[in-house]
């Protein structure tokens, strides 16, 4: 689970994918989006904590390659984590800011009634290329 990826200038370490949920949630029971939170441990290092629903009836995913861009989260290879790069983002907060793109991605056959698990993914990364852009925020979906 440890492995170590360097993607845009960043080396990403993935610490944490477990399911720690138990009964199911319908999709009315469920918020739209993941929470997370940051945190910073020295230099250019930071910790990202991401709770998310994730279907129960996920699948692996078909035999494709991954782009350079994302790595498989979980042992079973049914959870992928993307680093997006650097992006320019409106906001209520602030008209534009300088965020770090993150998204989690997954498998999932189409089904009416679908239930929800909530996980808890926990990466590390490492700012390898310093760039002149004052990264702001973090961005998962």
């Amino acid at each position: 689970m440890n492995k170590t990826h360097t993607i845009g200038g960043l080396e990403i370490t993935p610490q944490k994918c477990i399911k720690i949920n138990e009964p199911l949630l319908s999709s009315h029971e469920i918020p739209e989006g993941p929470l997370v939170n940051i945190s910073k441990n020295g230099d250019e290092k930071y910790t990202v904590n991401i709770i998310a629903y994730i279907a129960d009836n996920f699948e692996k995913i078909p035999d494709n390659p991954l782009p350079k861009s994302c790595f498989y989260i979980d042992e079973k290879k049914k959870i992928v984590f993307e680093y997006s790069g650097i992006s320019l983002v409106k906001s209520r907060i602030k008209n534009e800011m300088i965020c770090r793109k993150f998204c989690i991605d997954y498998y999932s056959k189409p089904k009416e009634d679908k239930k929800y698990n909530l996980y808890h993914i926990k990466i590390d990364y490492k700012v390898l290329m310093k760039t002149n852009k004052f990264v702001e925020a973090i961005i998962v979906h």
